[in-house]
């Protein structure tokens, strides 16, 4: 009994009690600073518009997945628009010239229109003082099946020429 009656003393009564004082308002703190996390952890997991962050993360994760899509397919039309180039009127070579030597000026020409392969045509206008004569000739890889004049082959060198 006698240890029962030294707790019973009013010291050791009021030391307990402001132990337990202690206790309680620490884990008061605690309780505190716990509701208060969990609200700024709320608030950072809300975006501007309410969204939480773990929607805002997959919104972005699909935005991204469509993106790469689209890029893919602009990489594939832009190899196909290469491709297409290949065969447009890429070098142009013009030659003027007299046709008959009593005219006064180079009123003729020859002009030739080439893609990358050299593939295309020359075409060569003859002016005289009564008629003009326009005509075409194809190209494939720089020369004609067709008979050249000197004139219709530097049109299509000049045009080879200034495609480098």
């Amino acid at each position: 009994m006698n240890n029962l009656t030294v707790l019973m003393q009013p010291e050791v009564v009021l030391g307990i009690a402001g132990i337990n004082l202690l206790i309680f308002l620490f884990l008061l703190n605690i309780y505190i600073k716990t509701v208060k996390l969990r609200r700024e952890l709320k608030d950072l997991l809300k975006g501007n518009s309410g969204q939480n962050l773990e929607n805002i993360l997959l919104n972005l994760a699909r935005d991204n997945e469509l993106l790469k899509e689209e890029v893919t397919n602009l990489k594939k039309y832009t190899e196909e628009l290469n491709q297409r180039l290949l065969l447009a009127i890429q070098k142009v070579g013009m030659v003027r010239f007299k046709a008959l030597p009593d005219l006064g000026s180079e009123l003729s020409f020859s002009v030739a229109f080439l893609d990358a392969n050299n593939n295309g045509v020359v075409i060569t206008s003859l002016y005289g003082r009564e008629q003009c004569l326009v005509y075409g000739k194809p190209v494939e890889q720089g020369v004609s099946t067709y008979p050249l004049t000197e004139e219709e082959q530097k049109a299509i060198r000049k045009a080879m020429e200034e495609g480098r």
